[in-house]
């Protein structure tokens, strides 16, 4: 009998955290950009805008190119296998 791979294929982590960002970049877009946005002179009081500005997007166009751009790293990602401590040493490493 043979037992099943119970261990998630790598690469699960990696495609989750680029579909957690896009999911954060188009939620951010209905959001006011004036709480999100990066502003130095609000850096530290506010720290959230150390993470959140890179998902704010003033046009569209910027959104759109994007959410291209994280589906393609997704998919590289996926394909490549990437390891689950890699995908971590993403997350970490944020922002």
């Amino acid at each position: 009998m043979v037992e099943p791979d119970l261990a998630p294929r790598p690469g699960w982590l990696w495609l989750l955290t680029s579909g957690a960002l896009a999911v954060a970049a188009v939620l951010a877009w209905w959001a006011d950009s004036a709480t999100l946005d990066w502003q130095p002179q609000r850096a530290w009081p506010e720290a959230w805008r150390w993470w959140s500005a890179a998902l704010v997007h003033f046009t569209p166009l910027h959104l759109g190119a994007n959410l291209l751009a994280t589906a393609l790293v997704a998919a590289y990602g996926w394909a490549a296998r990437v390891p689950t401590p890699v995908a971590l040493a993403w997350i970490g490493s944020w922002p």
